[in-house]
């Protein structure tokens, strides 16, 4: 476990600085400091040239933009550094409980402003629709004893008709 968390951390400081070198800006690497201050004591030898995912015209490397529905993260703090991955594509979770709040009336606005602000990146969405809600009496929460994900026929009729208004959308 802890060489595959080494090496998760390795990886992440080396993504990140390398797009940084790339536009000639510095930035402090935080999994850099901690690696430094907590590793085996390695030391910066170079820089890994990366392109922006614009420049890049085709790639089966995705990234993910999860945990946004559920408020554990905000896409406008980000969204500037998508495309320096060099990822062209990037998951989405579309957020049932997040989007209808009140019954059949879907705010689609938080997850525009990520499909666009990912196109704007050159990064292309891609959406995992996510079931549950608490409007219905379900939950968002995998596996959790609390409540089924879908409870009823009326939660399965309003699941439906929320993945149709999605695709539409």
């Amino acid at each position: 476990m802890r060489k595959l968390t080494f090496g998760v951390l390795l990886g992440l400081s080396i993504c990140f600085t390398a797009t940084a070198a790339e536009k000639g800006r510095t930035y402090r690497s935080i999994t850099w400091d901690k690696l430094k201050a907590s590793g085996p004591g390695l030391k910066q030898i170079g820089w890994i040239a990366t392109r922006h995912a614009k420049q890049i015209k085709s790639s089966d490397w995705s990234v993910g933009c999860e945990t946004l529905d559920r408020d554990q993260a905000r896409f406008s703090v980000y969204k500037n550094y998508v495309g320096e991955l060099g990822a062209k594509h990037a998951r989405l979770q579309s957020g049932w409980a997040k989007c209808e709040k009140q019954k059949s009336v879907y705010d689609f606005v938080w997850l525009d402003e990520c499909v666009y602000g990912l196109n704007e990146q050159g990064v292309k969405p891609w959406v995992c629709l996510c079931y549950g809600n608490p409007i219905y009496k379900s939950t968002i929460q995998l596996g959790s004893t609390l409540a089924p994900i879908v409870c009823c026929q009326e939660a399965l009729a309003a699941w439906l008709k929320y993945v149709e208004a999605t695709v539409a959308r």
